[in-house]
Order: structure tokens, then sequence, then C-alpha cells
């Protein structure tokens, strides 16, 4: 069940990106990449992106080769159950920001939460069976999403896999692409090389 959740996931993340590229890609954004809003949206997107980046490295520090194997209740699990899917709502709400388009701004963030949410009650429920008790009172402590920074604790030491670190900076490093391809879109559309349908606000 857990291999079709991630399934499932991937599959939904890539059909939201997709329908989200295709509307940035065909249609104008109503606020311009050289204005000074198109600026603060940009320098606050690309900050976002760069949290989720570094917060989901730090995650996997804790998280890599235990998943669903032991409970990891320390570090930012202390601080709430789901700190990855946290990280990944701050960075897709960056993505969005870096779009410029008001539409995209206020449906993607919505759409991702919908999403995880959705995983999220899956996994608790696979979690319960496998820990009982002691995710019980996990939860009874531990917010689902929104962060308690005052739990924050952290073992003295904590070993760490080396290779599934590795492929988490590898793929918080495609956060940064975001950036240069929403300007790479916004280039070609100034110059005329994509028809565009109108401005999606």
């Amino acid at each position: 069940m857990a291999k079709a959740l991630n399934k499932n996931r991937i599959r939904d993340t890539r059909l939201i990106l997709l329908v989200s590229l295709l509307a940035t890609l065909f249609t104008r954004p109503l606020m311009d990449f050289n204005s000074v809003l198109g600026d603060a949206l940009s320098m606050t997107g690309a900050l976002l992106v760069a949290a989720c980046a570094l917060g989901r490295v730090f995650c996997t520090a804790f998280l890599g080769g235990h998943k669903n194997t032991a409970l990891i209740t320390h570090g930012p699990f202390a601080v709430c159950r789901n700190p990855l899917y946290a990280c990944s709502l701050v960075g897709v709400t960056g993505v969005a920001l870096l779009s410029h388009h008001l539409v995209l701004m206020a449906l993607v963030p919505l759409a991702f939460a919908g999403l995880f949410r959705a995983l999220v009650r899956r996994e608790e429920e696979l979690l319960q069976t496998h820990f009982g008790a002691e995710y019980a009172a996990y939860c009874a402590r531990t917010a689902r999403f929104l962060p308690r920074f005052g739990q924050y604790h952290v073992p003295q030491n904590m070993p760490i896999r080396p290779d599934l670190l590795w492929i988490a900076v590898r793929d918080g490093a495609l956060w940064f692409l975001a950036l240069p391809l929403f300007n790479v879109v916004a280039h070609a559309q100034r110059a005329g090389l994509v028809p565009l349908w109108g401005v999606l606000y």
C-alpha cells in the first residue's frame, strides 16, 4: 500500500505541475516580471523555494533509512509530524509566486494542500497499524502540519545515511530550476516564440 501511495503522489504531483506549466507557458501573467511587485514576488518565491530545499535535506538526515521501520520523533519530526510535506508546501507556494500568475498563486498551494492532506491521512492509518500506542502518543503531542518549534529536540548521536542524504541534496537542487524556467518562459513570450491565449490573472 505504501508503494501505491507513493506512485499516486508522484502521478498527481506531475499532473498538477504539468497543468501549471502549460498555463504559465501559454498565458501572460498579470504582473510584469520587471515591475517592483514582480521583483518582490520573485524574491519571496526564491526564498520559499530555498527554505523548502534546505528543509527537505534536513528532514532526510533524520528520516533517511528509517521510514516505516522506526518512529522518528526528534529533530524536525518533533516540531510537526509531516515536516517533509510541510517543506514541500512551502516550496510549491514559492514556485507559484515565481509564476506571477494570481490564479496559480492561489490554486497550486491549495491543490497540493489537498493532495498532501489525503496522503497524510492514509499514511497515518499505516503508522497507527505499525506503531500503535507509541504513534497515538506522538500524535497527541505533535501537530500534523502546524509547527511547534518549542518542541524541537535532537539526540546526542544519530546515524546518517550519506547515500540518501545525497539523493535529497540532488532532489533539492531541482527546486531551484523554477526561477530560470519562469524567466525563460517570460523571454519566450516577449520574443513571440509561443502563442498566447490571453492573460491568466
